[in-house]
């Protein structure tokens, strides 16, 4: 009887599956690199656990690296003035490599990352009036930049890390993610921890912390602090 039960469960699960549309591909192992057409990408939305190489250069340049048989489901489109890369909705895989994605941009102002995927800059990025770096999931965004401000929001366990120079710096957490960027000389900066974050900043004017949790940060330089915690959250100078 409990036979009966599970290989009944087991049709119901793939009728349903088939219901809904959804496939499962293998990669076959053969690795490619596809060029896609894309005028602009100064703006990335990324939603996936892509691992994504961004280069600053002249000219706008976006490759996918990948199973060739995974490929034609990895979508590049350009919307509402971002670059938008996504996999076909119901779909799994399994890639062989992984699903890379190259990104050559002269300037860079916005980052989007939902999901576990992985941002690394390949060199300094300079040019842009404003920074904009948002992650909702666990994933991880590392780059050098050079821009008179940046805003950065995390909401879950992903992680920030930046070097460089900056003015402004603005730095929102909930939930436990890290924001590591004591190697980003800022002027100014203001820190705001819900949850169980912590942050590594740099500051040498004014340093703005309001923490509600059990978040910790840490700071470089001699700025004038303003603080307020609630909870059992932690301030502490490093040198």
């Amino acid at each position: 009887m409990k036979h009966i039960v599970s290989v009944l469960a087991i049709m119901v699960l793939f009728s349903s599956c088939r219901m809904f549309g959804y496939k499962h591909i293998e990669g076959n192992g053969n690795i490619i690199t596809q060029s896609r057409n894309i005028s602009k990408a100064s703006k990335v939305k990324l939603a996936g656990s892509f691992d994504v190489e961004l280069t600053p250069g002249a000219v706008t340049k976006v490759e996918v690296v990948g199973d060739d048989n995974i490929l034609p489901f990895i979508y590049t489109e350009e919307k509402d003035g971002f670059l938008v890369v996504k996999s076909k909705e119901y779909l799994t895989y399994n890639s062989t490599e992984g699903i890379k994605i190259k990104i050559t941009t002269p300037q860079l102002e916005n980052l989007q990352l939902a999901g576990s995927g992985n941002i690394i800059g390949q060199g300094k990025f300079t040019g842009s009036d404003k920074l904009v770096l948002k992650i909702a999931g666990s994933g991880d965004i590392k780059l050098e930049i050079n821009t008179p401000k940046i805003e950065s929001d995390i909401a879950g366990s992903g992680s920030i890390n930046l070097t460089g120079e900056t003015k402004e710096e603005s730095i929102k957490i909930a939930g436990s993610g890290d924001y590591l960027t004591e190697g980003l000389m800022a002027e100014n900066a203001t820190v705001r921890i819900a949850g169980q974050g912590d942050v590594k900043v740099f500051a040498s004017t004014t340093l703005d912390i309001h923490i509600a949790g059990s978040g910790t940060v840490f700071y470089k330089g001699n700025p004038s602090v303003k603080q307020k915690v609630a909870g059992s959250g932690d301030i502490k100078k490093i040198d």
